[in-house]
């Protein structure tokens, strides 16, 4: 900035130099002479010239910033395109990412990476190892099914809508696992006089998926049942695996012996399709039978080696060493120590297990008493609304059940449904004591 002040009534000069140019120039007159300028004057004149000074550099930068008006360039245009692939990409490859390392060890990539780019023996083995991890652990998405129909895991049906007496029960797992499980009850005065059917279900869905064949069970066999959701199923905290659900199974049982209400004489374990696996497991043990009256097995399998070579219609599946089958539910190992009578259920037009393994467990189970019922129109999930279906399971709960249980006569339904004739027929009955 210059300043030409010129004494005794001389001009004054004050402006500045942006970009070799002088701008704005201000010419102030005074009137007054040196000689009568007091120093108030002098000092009121110099801050009046600091601030306009200060207010043309602001007017400079203002205008400086000042956007153009201007549409985007056509290379402004092809750098946000550029920009969005970009992201896209890296969002895409981000979660292709993020499912790998869900489902493999964390080395499998550098490992693939290391032997596309360098090569070797031993690179080699350590991917064939991580590849095996990655088949090891993608064998729990294909088995379990938690969350089909999907939202499953979020939504469980209320059980009051069956409008029969019930009640919501948490059974604790040794392992500190909260299970979410409902107990149907008979009436209060008839509920310690009955049977008590603890019912596992199968390897899809929750529990209130199963409320209609529930209801029927309970209103055509007189009977309390216990319906649990294995770990990581329904509103059941944790993840499925064999073991935990043969640990969910027997805590359920243990429950149902801790409870003063029931007959604790009068338990049968209902196994269906995986969970007659885990059912088979639980009354092959030998500390487990004196807690059962009575176990039944619906459109069960004989292991999971066998229905992954039926699924699959790979042989060699059966074949494969154990040690890289992550769940194996070996029934058919298993089934030939069970100690307690057996009612078999097999639905002939079962469309996911083949009958002949239902038939298979039946030949070498150890039970002292057996018995095969058969349904020709039966699929697997729907035999129970086959005719002939709930009077199997009444007259087999009126045989096992020790002196001074008492087995009742179908109750009515709460709501009306199919009466008892609606459900008598002629079934395929195949008998056989030990």
């Amino acid at each position: 900035m210059y300043r030409l002040m010129l004494h005794g009534g001389v001009h004054v000069l004050e402006g500045t130099f942006v970009n070799g140019a002088f701008h704005k120039p201000l010419f102030f007159f005074c009137q007054t002479t040196m000689s009568t300028e007091t120093d108030e004057t002098r000092q009121s004149l110099l801050l009046e010239q600091e601030s306009r000074h200060t207010a043309n550099q602001h007017t400079h930068t203002e205008g400086a910033k000042m956007p153009n008006r201007k549409g985007p360039s056509g290379a402004s245009r092809l750098k946000k395109c550029i920009g969005l692939f970009f992201e896209i990409l890296y969002w895409l490859l981000t979660l292709i990412l993020v499912q790998f390392w869900k489902a493999c060890t964390a080395v499998a990539l550098s490992l693939m990476l290391t032997y596309w780019l360098w090569g070797g023996w031993a690179t080699f083995c350590l991917m064939i190892a991580a590849l095996i991890g990655i088949f090891y652990n993608l064998q729990d998405s294909v088995l379990y099914f938690p969350n089909e129909p999907e939202s499953s895991r979020l939504y469980v049906p209320p059980a009051t809508a069956l409008g029969i007496p019930f009640e919501y029960v948490t059974i604790t797992t040794p392992d500190k696992v909260h299970l979410s499980a409902v107990l149907f009850k008979q009436r209060a005065e008839l509920a310690p006089g009955v049977p008590t059917i603890v019912f596992l279900h199968g390897n899809a869905g929750n529990i209130g998926h199963r409320y209609m064949n529930l209801h029927e069970l309970y209103a055509m066999c007189g009977c309390n049942i216990l319906a649990v959701d294995y770990r990581g199923y329904g509103k059941s905290e944790g993840v499925p695996s064999e073991e935990g659900l043969y640990v969910d199974a027997e805590a359920a049982v243990n429950y149902l012996h801790s409870r003063s209400d029931i007959d604790q004489s009068a338990i049968i374990l209902f196994g269906r399709s995986l969970g007659g696996a885990v059912a088979v497991h639980i009354a092959a043990h030998r500390h487990n039978r004196d807690k059962l009256a009575g176990l039944i097995l619906e459109n069960t399998f004989t292991s999971i080696p066998d229905m992954g070579s039926v699924l699959f219609n790979l042989d060699f599946v059966r074949w494969m060493p154990l040690c890289l089958i992550k769940n194996k539910y070996f029934s058919i190992r298993k089934v030939s120590r069970i100690q307690v009578p057996t009612l078999f259920l097999s639905g002939s037009s079962d469309e996911l297990v083949p009958p002949k393994m239902m038939q298979a467990l039946f030949r070498i189970c150890g039970a002292p008493s057996k018995q095969m019922a058969r349904f020709e129109e039966g699929t697997h999930n729907e035999t129970w609304r086959c005719r002939g279906y709930f009077s199997v399971i009444r007259q087999f709960t009126a045989t096992v059940c020790r002196p001074g249980s008492n087995v009742m006569e179908p109750s009515p339904s709460p709501t009306p449904g199919p009466s008892l004739a609606d459900y008598l027929g002629r079934v395929n009955m195949q008998h056989q004591d030990v």
